[in-house]
C-alpha cells in the first residue's frame, strides 16, 4: 500500500533521515519508534507532502506521490494527525469535525450527520458545543483523531497520539484505534509510548539519527539488544 525507498531528507548539515525505507501492507498497523530527533516527524512530514525528500521516492497505492503537495496526498486517502494537534481552537467540537466529514460528505447535512454519530462513537457528543480549545488535553487528542478519520481515509498516520496521557486514557485510545483498523483503516503509529505500540502493532520500525536500525515484530524489536542500547540505555540490558 505504501512504499518508501531509500528516502532522506537533510536540513542544512542536520541529516534528519539518511536511506530509510519501509514498507506498509494494507490493513497493517506499523510502529515507528526512536529517541529524540530520531527523524520520525520528519518521515511523517516527508510521506504527507509537508516536506520533500532530498532523495528517494514514495509510492502510495502504487502512484509516485513523491513530488505531490500536501493537500493532493490527503485527497488520495493519505491523512495524519499532529503533535500540536490540527483542530481550530476558535471554532466547536462539532463545527471541527464537520469541516473533515465535509471532505467525503455529499454535502453539509451529510457531513453534520457523520460528525455526530463520530461524536458519540468516540465518547465526545456532550461536548460538541464546546469551543476546542476548552477541551481537555485527553479530549483534544480525541478530537484530532476523529478529524483525520471521518474522512474516510485509506492510510492514516499518527504522530504521538498517546503521549502525555494517563494510563487509563492510553488504554482508551488504543481501544479506539483498533476499532478503527477494525474498519480496514491502515494505520502508521509514531510513538515514545513502547507499551503502547507493543500491545496494538505488527510490526516496528526502529529510528535512530535518521537511520532504520531495526524492524520486526513487538516481540523482536523488545527483544533486541541494539535498540534496548540505543532507544533505552545500556542499564535496561541487565
Amino acid at each position: 500500500m505504501l512504499e518508501v525507498e531509500n528516502v532522506s531528507k537533510s536540513f542544512g548539515k542536520v541529516q534528519a533521515l539518511k536511506n530509510v525505507s519501509l514498507s506498509v501492507k494494507r490493513g497493517e498497523i506499523l510502529g515507528i519508534i526512536g529517541p529524540n530527533g530520531a527523524g520520525k516527524t520528519t518521515l511523517f512530514n516527508v510521506i504527507s507532502g509537508f516536506y520533500k525528500p532530498d532523495k528517494g521516492k514514495i509510492f502510495f497505492e502504487e502512484k509516485d506521490i513523491t513530488n505531490l503537495p500536501a493537500h493532493k496526498i490527503s485527497a488520495m486517502g493519505l491523512l495524519r494527525t499532529f503533535q500540536r494537534g490540527g483542530y481550530l481552537g476558535n471554532l466547536t467540537v462539532l463545527e471541527n469535525i464537520m469541516l473533515a466529514a465535509a471532505m467525503s460528505a455529499r454535502d453539509m447535512r451529510e457531513a453534520e450527520r457523520k460528525s455526530i454519530e463520530a461524536l458519540k462513537e468516540w465518547g465526545l457528543i456532550e461536548k460538541k458545543d464546546f469551543l476546542a480549545d476548552d477541551l481537555t488535553f485527553m479530549e483534544r487528542r480525541l478530537l484530532d483523531l476523529i478529524r483525520v478519520t471521518i474522512a474516510e481515509p485509506k492510510l492514516v498516520l499518527i504522530d504521538e497520539i498517546v503521549a502525555g496521557l494517563k494510563p487509563v486514557e492510553i488504554e482508551y485510545v488504543l481501544s479506539h484505534l483498533k476499532r478503527l483498523h477494525d474498519k480496514y483503516v491502515t494505520l502508521i503509529i509514531v510513538e515514545h509510548v513502547v507499551k503502547s505500540l507493543v500491545k496494538i502493532c505488527n510490526r516496528i520500525i526502529v529510528l535512530n539519527q535518521g537511520e532504520k536500525i531495526a524492524e520486526g515484530t513487538p516481540l523482536e524489536i523488545t527483544q533486541n539488544e541494539n535498540v534496548i542500547r540505543i532507544y533505552l540505555g545500556e542499564s535496561r540490558l541487565a
